[in-house]
């Protein structure tokens, strides 16, 4: 998190390098992401060069930290990489909300309403469970199950 300038998983992430810094390392093999200036290219997959680069980058500083007992880079590599992904996925969320107006009274009081009524026929369905099971077990406690036309 703070190669990425992040204290929590909830901070904001960091924008990505512009598309002529990206042409320019795709095409001349110049810049690119390094421990100092980490960056991501978000709008992509994790399979991009700039983020394989950034991978490679990650994997160093990882292992050069010392904090950690891992030294296989490669896996540290492939881990991130799948961590890429999430990160994607959280950076196009934070762009939404970012662009997103606040929800009106009337979708709040919809939202609220359906989860009132789902928790109703929730509780409902345990209730009757709860008292279709009790029932059961008080008439085969009595040793009687002729009473109860389901039991054999």
């Amino acid at each position: 998190m703070l190669m990425l300038g992040r204290e929590t998983k909830n901070d904001l992430l960091p924008p990505p390098p512009d598309a002529a810094e990206i042409a320019q390392f795709v095409m001349a093999k110049h810049g690119g992401p390094t421990a100092e200036n980490f960056r991501l290219e978000f709008s992509k997959t994790h399979l991009t060069p700039w983020n394989k680069k950034a991978a490679k980058v990650f994997a160093r500083s990882f292992i050069e930290s010392g904090q950690y007992t891992s030294d296989d880079k490669n896996a540290i590599e492939t881990s991130f990489r799948t961590h890429i992904k999430t990160l994607c996925s959280h950076y196009r969320a934070q762009i939404r909300t970012a662009h997103a107006m606040p929800p009106s009274q009337q979708i709040i009081d919809n939202r609220q309403t359906a989860a009132r009524r789902a928790r109703r026929k929730t509780v409902s369905f345990y209730t009757l469970w709860g008292t279709l099971s009790g029932f059961i077990i008080l008439l085969l406690a009595s040793g009687s199950p002729h009473h109860c036309s389901l039991l054999p």
